[in-house]
C-alpha cells in the first residue's frame, strides 16, 4: 500500500539505488554514492586535500593521487636484479646513484653552471641535453590557463679530448604568470574601474638563461615567462656546441 514503510523507492538524488521508505534518510547519510562528504587527505600524508560534491567522486579523486601521483607513494625499483623500494619522489636520487652514475654517467639538473672534466681516455661523450619549460598562464577566477610549453631535447655525441672542460649552463623554467596589478588612479588622476582598465604590467620572469618574460596589463588573465635555454660550450674560448630553447611561456 501507498503508506508502507517497507515499499521500495528510488534514491532521491538518483544514485541508482532502490531502497526502503523507512531506510531512505539512513541511506541518504552513510551509504548513497552521491552523498556529500567531508574532504579527505591523502592517506600517504603529503597534505593534499581532495574536496567536491560527490563523495565517490573525490574518492576516486583521492585513489588516482595516491596510486599514481603522490609523492609519498612507495614505489619498486624496476631495474632487474634491484629489489629496492623507495618513495616516489626519490625515484630520480635512486636511479642515479644506484645505477646510472656507476655506468659514467653525470647528471645536472639543478639550473646553473657547471664544468665537465673528459676523463682520460675519453675521446667522444654522448650528450642529452634539455631546455627549460616555460611558466603558466592563469584566468582570474577559473584557474590555470594554459600550460607552458617544454624545453627542446637535443641529443649529440661530441668529440673530445681527455682532459678537456666542458661548460654546462642549465636553464631554468620560467615564472608562472602575474596579473597586471590596479594602480588606483590613471595619468589624469582618475580612479581606476572596476574592471582594472587603469594597471600597470604585471611580469613573470623568463628563465635562466635568455628566457623571456611574460607580461599582462590587466587583473584578469596573466602569461607565463619563458623557459631558459640549456647550452654545452667547449675549450678556453667557451664555443657553443649545442643549444636546447627553452619552453614557451603560456598564454590564458
Amino acid at each position: 500500500h501507498a503508506d508502507c514503510p517497507c515499499r521500495p523507492v528510488p534514491c532521491p538524488r538518483k544514485c541508482g539505488r532502490t531502497v526502503r521508505h523507512r531506510d531512505v534518510e539512513a541511506h541518504l547519510r552513510d551509504a548513497c554514492d552521491l552523498r556529500p562528504g567531508p574532504p579527505l587527505p591523502c592517506r600517504h600524508g603529503c597534505g593534499e586535500v581532495f574536496r567536491g560534491k560527490r563523495r565517490s567522486a573525490v574518492e576516486r579523486e583521492r585513489r588516482g593521487h595516491e596510486e599514481g601521483w603522490c609523492p609519498l607513494r612507495t614505489l619498486r625499483c624496476p631495474v632487474p636484479g634491484c629489489r629496492r623500494t623507495y618513495l616516489a619522489k626519490d625515484s630520480y636520487a635512486h636511479r642515479m646513484a644506484a645505477h646510472v652514475r656507476k655506468r659514467g654517467v653525470t647528471d645536472f639538473y639543478v639550473p646553473g653552471k657547471y664544468v665537465y672534466t673528459v676523463p682520460e681516455g675519453v675521446r667522444r661523450v654522448k650528450v642529452v641535453i634539455v631546455g627549460a619549460g616555460g611558466g603558466s598562464g592563469h584566468i582570474r577566477g577559473v584557474g590555470t590557463g594554459g600550460s607552458g610549453g617544454g624545453g627542446a631535447y637535443i641529443e649529440a655525441v661530441v668529440g673530445t679530448r681527455p682532459g678537456d672542460n666542458l661548460l654546462v649552463m642549465v636553464g631554468s623554467g620560467g615564472s608562472a604568470g602575474k596579473y597586471g596589478p590596479r594602480s588606483g588612479r590613471d595619468q589624469d588622476g582618475n580612479d581606476g574601474n572596476s574592471c582594472g582598465s587603469f594597471s600597470r604590467t604585471g611580469e613573470a620572469q623568463g628563465g635562466y638563461p635568455a628566457g623571456g618574460n611574460g607580461r599582462s596589463s590587466n587583473i584578469f588573465s596573466a602569461a607565463g615567462g619563458g623557459g631558459g635555454c640549456s647550452v654545452l660550450l667547449q675549450g678556453e674560448t667557451e664555443e657553443t656546441i649545442l643549444v636546447a630553447g627553452g619552453g614557451g611561456g603560456a598564454g590564458t
